[in-house]
């Protein structure tokens, strides 16, 4: 419409391109979906919620990546950018998102923590969510500093809700935020509900059915990158879920997932996605409508889509 302007200028057609270039400010800004996205980080985990017209945006962990030792002839090379500056942060602007109303962390583990710091310093958060116990340690309190604006701190337990639809299922008592202290949240998105259990092992899991019996999961976000220190058979039998999703890194030092957890989940019948060889994992749902599935992969300058299909609530 831009071009046919300036090619054919007429003053009351101005208002018509106006009025387009503000609807889709406003579809950008306010969307009609809402989304849970599962980012590709490589080896670790970062999930992006969105409700329909960005009414709440919230970050589940934010990824980060474990440093090793250097020879002295690489010490003065530049460090690699974070992917919370390259990946997260800048698909959070081409969304038209400029805050995050809060950023939940599972647990002190680097790939799920590491990019805190970068986040505060480049977005502002609202509130940050730890599980009991974490709030003091001093890994988390350095992350803080390079907040422009110092966030919200609160700390979570089993049964505490949240103004975005979730609700914490887990730790039930403060610790030191290790694995088995992860904070475990779940809520219902199109339809769905879905279940983040950050590095949570087999003996959380049971803990958990155990206390919450009638609880049934539609999609969860399987603990510890698919090791084999979770995923426990029974736990996910009760739970009923219908769809898994690793969050790996591709060719990762831990052989993650672990060929054990990939045959339970083959046993049974579960559906599941893989951040290392589906890229992002996406599903967009309107309201309390069915959503669908779509993942992208993006692998240096080639670019793959794939749609899923609708979810069969049936199943």
């Amino acid at each position: 419409m831009s071009l046919w302007l300036l090619r054919t200028p007429r003053r009351r057609y101005y208002w018509g391109l106006l009025l387009a270039y503000a609807c889709f400010s406003l579809s950008l800004r306010f969307p009609l979906h809402g989304a849970v996205q599962f980012i590709d980080v490589g080896q670790g985990d970062s999930i992006l919620i969105r409700q329909p017209f960005n009414r709440q945006v919230s970050l589940i962990d934010t990824g980060g990546q474990l440093h090793f030792s250097r020879p002295r002839w690489q010490a003065e090379q530049v460090q690699p950018r974070s992917r919370a500056e390259t990946i997260t942060v800048n698909y959070l602007h081409r969304l038209g998102i400029t805050h995050l109303d809060t950023v939940y962390l599972s647990h002190k583990d680097v790939d799920h923590i590491g990019d805190l710091g970068e986040l505060l310093r480049l977005m502002p958060v609202n509130q940050v969510v730890v599980p009991a116990g974490m709030a003091r340690l001093a890994k988390f309190q350095k992350l803080l500093v390079p907040a422009r604006k110092r966030p919200k701190v609160v700390e979570a337990l089993a049964g505490q809700m949240f103004a975005d639809g979730l609700v914490a299922v887990h730790p039930f008592k403060p610790g030191r935020a290790e694995n088995e202290d992860s904070l475990v949240l779940t809520g219902v998105f199109g339809q769905q509900r879905f279940m983040f259990t950050g590095d949570l092992g087999r003996a959380g899991e049971c803990a958990i059915v155990a206390r919450y019996p009638q609880l049934r999961v539609d999609v969860l976000k399987l603990g510890h990158h698919g090791s084999k220190t979770a995923s426990d058979p029974l736990a996910l039998r009760q739970l009923g879920v219908h769809h898994g999703i690793l969050s790996v890194g591709r060719h990762n030092r831990y052989g993650h997932p672990n060929q054990e957890t990939l045959i339970t989940l083959a046993e049974q019948h579960i559906v599941t996605y893989s951040t290392a060889f589906q890229g992002m994992i996406t599903y967009r749902f309107v309201n309390h409508r069915q959503g669908r599935w779509q993942t992208f992969l993006k692998e240096g300058d080639r670019h793959q889509r794939t749609t899923g299909v609708k979810i069969d609530s049936q199943r």
